[in-house]
């Protein structure tokens, strides 16, 4: 008989999922209670009308307290957990919001027709236009300011943009043409920042590439697969790894300093993989699947550590771990610190027995 809800016994981790739907349906999974396949719904499905699909969900603060959602019908919403409720909505004038983010309290949208919305508290909205056919938009973690945005085409290649100005400050270049002096096709279907000057592609054509702004317009690094054909649908970044989601299903991770050849296979969902999240440590990927399914694997061993299937198909998801509190962090020091003084005060008598012997060996010799 086939399982399709499973837990490893060894999996005792603190985290909580949320899912978005392809019919708009926001859920919680809490992998801790009691039933950890059972959702927490944050609004009623019969409220959803046709075309609010969830496309896009980023955390809307540091402490992972406010959910941006993204839908397809140009709305953007803010689910505050601590309230259980929506705090805000706002709409933007026209297209699919392929991608959200906030940066210096303004929120941030991009639409799917090639357009990035910046909306402040005044409902005052500037525009720019990256294209004709975004599939993604990122932010970039060290500086909120920068976002990078790809999609279908070459007019819609990798773009890094500055919030402050209304021009891209880098455009990237194609490859050269093949041996037919064709041009590359290019579909960038996601991409993320590395760093504030280096960033990663995935494409539905099968390459990766990374780029740095610094040197120059022309990917630096690039995997093209030989002997099979691949699509990528999205990516996720933990330092120098990348990891990718197939159209096909399956997940493969690749070092970005090499390119080579892909350093690890995750296998389990068999439908194509809509997203793909990392806690904060990198030591735990969570994917969606068309297949219907949530999973969390280990980056160490590539082992299915959860697995749920949540009914309706997921569009995007995210994954929540419990960070270190001030009075953890200051109990830990404390703990260090009575170490310490233990192994001192055993030092100190140590050497206080070592002296007594050496008193002893002289009155006897």
């Amino acid at each position: 008989m086939f399982l399709r809800n499973v837990k490893e016994s060894s999996y005792t981790e603190d985290h909580k999922i949320y899912v978005g739907s392809c019919v708009g349906a926001l859920k919680e999974y809490d992998l801790t209670a009691e039933n950890p396949y059972k959702p927490t719904n944050f609004q009623k499905i019969s409220d959803l009308e046709l075309g609010q699909g969830i496309s896009a969900l980023k955390w809307g603060n540091e402490e992972e307290t406010e959910i941006l959602v993204g839908r397809k019908d140009s709305v953007i919403q803010i689910y505050d957990i601590l309230r259980n409720s929506f705090t805000a909505t706002e709409k933007i004038p026209k297209g699919e919001v392929v991608s959200v983010c906030r940066a210096d309290e303004k929120l941030i949208g991009a639409s799917n027709l090639g357009q990035i919305y910046i909306l402040d508290s005044k409902d005052n909205v500037t525009t720019f236009t990256a294209g004709t056919d975004i599939s993604r938009m990122r932010q970039c973690k060290e500086n909120t300011k920068l976002l990078a945005t790809g999609g279908k085409e070459r007019k819609n290649n990798l773009k890094v943009w500055n919030i402050e100005q209304e021009t891209p400050i880098f455009s990237s270049k194609n490859v050269p043409h093949d041996n037919l002096q064709l041009e590359v096709p290019v579909w960038d279907s996601d991409v993320d920042f590395l760093d504030s000057s280096t960033l990663v592609t995935a494409s539905r054509y099968g390459y990766i590439r990374t780029y740095d702004i610094r040197t120059q317009r022309r990917p630096v690094k690039q995997f093209v697969p030989k002997e099979e054909q691949l699509s990528f649908s999205c990516l996720a970044t933990y330092e120098n790894l990348v990891y990718v989601g197939l159209t096909t299903g399956g997940i493969r991770a690749f070092d970005t300093r090499s390119l080579k050849f892909p350093i690890h296979t995750y296998k389990g969902p068999s439908g194509s993989i809509t997203d793909l999240a990392l806690d904060h440590t990198g030591k735990f990927l969570c994917s969606s699947s068309l297949d219907r399914n949530v999973r969390i694997n280990s980056t160490i061993n590539n082992t299915i550590l959860y697995q749920c299937y949540v009914k309706t198909k997921p569009s995007r998801i995210l994954i929540k771990s419990p960070k270190k509190s001030e009075k953890s962090i200051k109990n830990e020091e404390i703990a260090e610190e009575s170490i310490e003084m233990q192994t001192t005060e055993e030092d100190f008598t140590n050497d206080k027995i070592l002296k007594r012997l050496k008193r002893k060996r002289k009155l006897s010799n």
